[in-house]
């Protein structure tokens, strides 16, 4: 909304998502921010040719790389349709995958506790 020129409706959903009046501080930040931006010539040409970048741009490629490679999508989204095929009820499968996504969930958690 900012960086269309938008700025009474940015102020007003900035207080809305913050639940407070004085957002006056926060806002010039953002304008500011805005404005930085805009003077940088050919974002995309300095993010792929300065060295810096390149541990960043490596884990951007590799993470979804290797999420996809080692198949966690299959089990969790056809999760009911395999704990079937391999012999269990309609409850039992259920509960399966309440049980795989509780575990993926807290091992998400503790993996952001040791990351952070």
């Amino acid at each position: 909304m900012i960086e269309r020129g938008n700025h009474n409706k940015a102020k007003f959903k900035l207080k809305r998502i913050r639940g407070i009046e004085d957002i006056d501080e926060e806002f010039n930040d953002l304008v500011v921010a805005n404005e930085t931006s805009r003077k940088i010539e050919h974002p995309w040409r300095n993010l792929l040719q300065k060295k810096k970048y390149t541990p960043h741009l490596t884990m951007v490629i590799m993470i979804p790389f290797f999420w996809q490679l080692a198949g966690i999508n299959v089990i969790m989204f056809y999760a009911s349709v395999l704990f079937k095929t391999i012999g269990f009820g309609a409850d039992t499968s259920a509960m399966s995958i309440v049980i795989t996504g509780g575990v993926d969930i807290i091992a998400t958690v503790v993996s952001i506790y040791y990351i952070c």
